[in-house]
Parts: C-alpha cells; structure tokens; sequence
C-alpha cells in the first residue's frame, strides 16, 4: 500500500509514528531518570533511617542506663515504714536521753543544795563555838577582874 501524500498540515502515518516513537523514547528515559532518583531518594531515606535508629537506640541506651542507675539507687533506699520505725526508735531514744539529763540535771541541783546547807550549817555551828568561846572569854575575863 501506498503512503498517502501529505496532509494539509504535513503529517502521514510515519511522521506520526516517528513523533510518536520520539515521545515514547522521552517518556521512557524519563521515567528511567524518575527511577533513578526514585531509587537514589529511597536509598538516601533508608540511611537517615538507620541512622535516626542508630541515635535513638544510643538515646534509649542511656535512658536505660538512667533507669537502671536509678533502680539500684532505689534498691538502696530503705522504705516509708522503715523510715517511720526509725524515727519512732529514736524519738524514744531522746525522750529516755531527756530524761536522764533531767534527771542528772536536778541530782546536781540536789548536790549543790546539800552542799550549801551544810556549809551554812558549818558557817552557823562555827559561829556558835565562836560565840560561846567569846561569851565564854567574857565571862572568864569577869572573873578574872574581880
């Protein structure tokens, strides 16, 4: 079969075909340039990822570190009630150490006390045997004159 002449507007069957072959060949090396960069961002993507991972199991290492250190700590730290029962044992221990410094305290006020009437009662029996001596000596000197 036989080309028919050109149209008005100059295009047959092969000039359509040949265009439509030059679209397809640009269609095709574009969509292989898409696949390349396609496959070039996907790849770009999976390292962020890995490495976004790669932070953020090195993040959660040490928060479990953090965890871990707190635990132990914890571990350590004696409960509410032990706490409780402590301070209930020394707040008897003070009441029986007040107690005894009371206690302590007025037995030396006591001592102190004694201590001090008995040098009156020393100061007043002196002052007795002085005054009978004197009296004594008055008399005696009475006797003496006459």
């Amino acid at each position: 079969m036989a080309e028919p002449a050109h149209t008005s507007d100059g295009w047959t069957f092969r000039t359509f075909r040949e265009f439509m072959l030059a679209k397809f060949e640009i269609l095709t090396a574009l969509r292989e340039a898409d696949r390349i960069t396609l496959n070039a961002a996907l790849a770009a993507a999976d390292r962020a990822v890995a490495k976004a991972e790669a932070a953020n199991e090195k993040r959660f290492e040490g928060v479990n570190e953090f965890r871990k250190t707190l635990s132990d700590q914890a571990a350590t730290f004696p409960t509410r009630s032990e706490v409780e029962a402590r301070m209930v044992a020394l707040g008897e221990k003070i009441g029986d150490l007040q107690i005894r410094v009371e206690k302590s305290e007025a037995s030396r006020e006591t001592e102190h006390l004694t201590k001090r009437e008995q040098k009156t009662d020393i100061g007043n029996l002196l002052g007795y045997v002085f005054g009978a001596v004197g009296a004594a000596a008055y008399v005696w000197s009475l006797f003496q004159h006459h």
